[in-house]
């Protein structure tokens, strides 16, 4: 059952804080056979490092791009590659031959035009011939609200998309969703997401603030996008503001009841009114390029498994006293010594190494 709301129903609490493309899906259909890269090469690197348990990931250069080579492919991509900015799907013979995920930190940060134009330059530098243009498979736009109390729930929201879920945490709704296919809408806790599992808390810097941050979040796939004629990136400026407001006004919405039996003629909700100004005046793609303090966010990162590894050396105590059958609990000291002895016997200094400078590349790439 949903929980009280607090908000009386006639306040406009909320303030908007930003918006723009927080997923991209893009393919490129080039023609592998013509480019400089050793495929060969590649699938034996591969094969080694799926050998090899002390690696997650092989660094390489490969298109003027520093990437690091995963030990598996992603079907039916035969290779995937990590970087700080996407992840890079490639295929020896096939159309399109290479998919690209870009990451939401560097959508922010940096914007869409120039992460395409990087990817443009990496298709020049291993010398692949573009047989056609690039393709939009994903795209997901968020706006974000400072919301410290919000005042609608899944009953109010009017959609044409009848599949619907909502998460909750206690009994507190933290994530109300629509759709399950080429349209999605989600209404959720962003705050509270970073907290319990992305750990994106780098959008901190961006909202100014740390809480009370709810975000509407429209993901489309590749059979709605083509449907309102975005096929190519270059599509996606000029086209996706007119898709927007076409489903924000009158496919899927939050309103206000008014006492009629017809959801679709309750007034839409002040934020949902605010929404569709707000789309109104994208620009042709919105440019994010927001400063990011990266430093701060690893010091929030570290501090997070600071608090992680004192919750393990708790229990790693709690099942030592118990094993020990002894009355005496030993000191955290003492517990932090016991295991990094167990540690230094299990782990060669150069494993350790290599094993740090796993983990330093997947944060580096963790967006």
């Amino acid at each position: 059952m949903e929980e009280t709301v607090l908000t009386p129903p006639d306040s406009d609490n909320f303030n908007f804080l930003i918006s723009g493309i927080d997923s991209l899906y893009v393919t490129y259909d080039v023609d592998t056979r013509t480019g400089k890269v050793d495929f060969g090469d590649l699938s034996y690197r591969q094969a080694t490092l799926k050998d090899d348990r002390k690696r997650d990931a092989l660094p390489i250069t490969l298109g003027g791009l520093d990437l690091h080579l995963l030990p598996y492919g992603s079907h039916p991509y035969k290779w995937q590659f990590k970087h700080t900015d996407f992840t890079l799907k490639l295929a020896r013979l096939m159309s399109p031959a290479l998919l690209v995920e870009f990451r939401s930190e560097a959508l922010w940060s940096k914007g869409a035009p120039l992460l395409y134009q990087t990817i443009l330059d990496f298709i020049g530098a291993c010398g692949f011939r573009q047989v056609g243009g690039s393709t939009v498979s994903r795209a997901d736009i968020a706006f974000d609200y400072h919301l410290p109390h919000r005042d609608f729930t899944e009953d109010h929201v009017f959609s044409r998309l009848r599949k619907n879920s909502t998460y909750r945490s206690g009994k507190t709704t933290e994530t109300i969703r629509y759709g399950t296919g080429d349209i999605v809408f989600r209404a959720y806790d962003k705050s509270a997401e970073i907290t319990q599992s992305s750990g994106k808390s780098w959008f901190h810097d961006l909202w100014s603030r740390k809480d009370d941050v709810w975000r509407l979040e429209f993901q489309f796939r590749r059979d709605a996008l083509k449907e309102h004629g975005i096929d190519d990136f270059g599509d996606l400026g000029e086209r996706l503001p007119k898709m927007l407001l076409k489903i924000a006004e009158g496919h899927t919405s939050i309103r206000r009841p008014n006492g009629d039996s017809n959801p679709a003629r309750w007034p839409l909700h002040p934020l949902w009114q605010d929404l569709l100004e707000r789309i109104a005046e994208l620009p042709i793609i919105p440019r994010q390029e927001a400063k990011i303090d990266r430093k701060r966010t690893l010091l929030e990162q570290r501090d997070q498994s600071r608090k992680a590894i004192i919750g393990n050396l708790k229990n790693f105590a709690a099942l030592d006293t118990l094993i020990r059958d002894e009355g005496s609990v030993p000191s955290i000291t003492d517990v932090a010594a016991a295991i990094l002895s167990h540690a230094s016997d299990d782990l060669h200094p150069e494993e350790w190494r290599l094993a740090v400078e796993d983990k330093m590349q997947s944060i580096k790439a963790r967006s």
